[in-house]
């Protein structure tokens, strides 16, 4: 963002609708605040900071300036807009969610279930999972509460259906702080449908794993509002997510994840992923990334960087609708290459 044209529209004067431009750069963003060269007026705090670009959107609220002891002018300050629209969504903190009961279902999972025995498991994946459920379960019962067709409920992790002749069953999850960790958050929750994050604050969010992994009747997600840019782990996320046939990733912002490995495993109703935004370059798993995405035609990978990936093995294992050439890569990786040759004959 250093560098970058921008504009300001002012109205500086009591009681008077004549407004002014003023041009300048971005010196630097720095939690959460916006230094800049355009010059303003006296009164024109609120003013909206414009990016100059084809979209021309709102980056920030002016605020003040700063001038050195000989009253030489310096720079203006300004308020970043995502910080304001992060602190809006924080004060409306929910998920909105439809669930569609089998009817032979008599309770539904609205949560992951934390309670169920894991000594099967070998010791690394046993003691990760204890690890997570240690820390997550207080947290979730202790900031959530839960709302059923808009009635609050006692919190459980579980929903026992009242009405056998329910078709669905409308949920909200409020969230009493910001999170930091969502992993397993909806992991086999079988029956839910739909949901809407759009007001949910991921800001501080670090672990998204296994947080879809699962949810075999979501049809469709969109995480245009969710804030990713904390979250170095993304494994497991939508893995078995059988039903979904599209997903928005385009503002999912990668650049500290280091873990993709079955991110859209079993996901074998998704026929394109549009992954242009994706920046891989800290990614050092991507094993079994896409494994069993049997109805995925084509896929484009320019974005991606794997410098720094350690293990790619059956990347593509399970794409039986997927050919060579349908592949797209910037630089043909031979890493890649010998993946594909080897998952897709």
């Amino acid at each position: 963002m250093k560098d970058n044209d921008i504009f300001i529209l002012q109205f500086p004067k009591v009681n008077d609708l004549s407004f002014s431009f003023s041009y300048g750069k971005i010196l630097s963003l720095k939690d959460n605040e916006i230094k800049h060269t355009a010059s303003t007026d006296i009164g024109s705090s609120g003013s909206t900071i414009i990016r100059r670009s084809k979209e021309n959107y709102i980056i920030g609220l002016h605020y003040g300036g700063y001038e050195n002891n000989k009253n030489e002018y310096k720079f203006n300050l300004a308020t970043s807009f995502d910080f304001i629209l992060d602190n809006i969504k924080q004060q409306n903190n929910e998920i909105n969610c439809i669930y569609i009961p089998n009817k032979h279902e008599t309770e539904i999972n609205l949560l992951h279930d934390y309670n169920f025995d894991v000594n099967k498991w070998n010791e690394k994946n046993k003691n990760d999972y204890l690890k997570v459920k240690n820390i997550n379960k207080k947290i979730f019962e202790e900031n959530i509460e839960i709302y059923t067709n808009d009635k609050k409920i006692k919190f459980d992790f579980k929903y026992k259906i009242k009405d056998s002749n329910s078709k669905k069953i409308k949920v909200k999850f409020k969230f009493k702080k910001l999170l930091t960790n969502t992993s397993f958050m909806f992991r086999d929750c079988s029956s839910l449908e739909s949901i809407d994050l759009t007001s949910f604050n991921t800001t501080n969010v670090k672990d998204m794993s296994f947080m879809f992994d699962g949810c075999s009747s979501l049809k469709s997600i969109d995480l245009s509002s969710i804030n990713t840019t904390n979250v170095n782990n993304t494994s497991f996320m939508f893995c078995g997510c059988s039903s979904l046939k599209s997903i928005d990733l385009f503002s999912f912002t990668t650049n500290n994840v280091n873990d993709m490995s079955f991110m859209f495993g079993g996901c074998s109703s998704l026929k394109s992923i549009d992954l242009s935004s994706f920046d891989t370059t800290n990614v050092n798993n991507m094993s079994l990334m896409f494994y069993n995405c049997s109805s995925l035609k084509s896929i484009d990978l320019t974005s991606f960087n794997i410098n720094n990936v350690n293990d790619i093995s059956f990347m593509f294992d399970g794409c039986s609708s997927l050919k060579k050439e349908n592949i797209k890569m910037k630089n043909k990786n031979d890493k890649i290459l010998d993946e594909i040759k080897f998952n897709l004959k």
